[in-house]
């Protein structure tokens, strides 16, 4: 349950200030095909985008793989 509403908070953080949902913003820097920046990297630029502690790479992961 906590997962979720997490997800649920950076989704909106992400969306009022790029405009993008939590899994648009992913799929940008971890795409199915292509050049893949790293989880770690990721949660780096999610906590500085979103001014909140990041939840650790490999939830990131598991959020990104497995949409709630």
């Amino acid at each position: 349950m906590q997962s979720r509403i997490a997800l649920k908070y950076l989704d909106r953080l992400l969306r009022d200030r790029t405009g993008q949902s939590f899994q648009e913003w992913m799929d940008v820097r971890h795409p199915r095909k292509g050049e893949k920046t790293s989880y770690y990297q990721i949660a780096l630029e999610l906590a500085e985008v979103t001014e909140v502690e990041s939840p650790s790479p490999y939830t990131l992961q598991r959020w990104h793989e497995n949409p709630l």
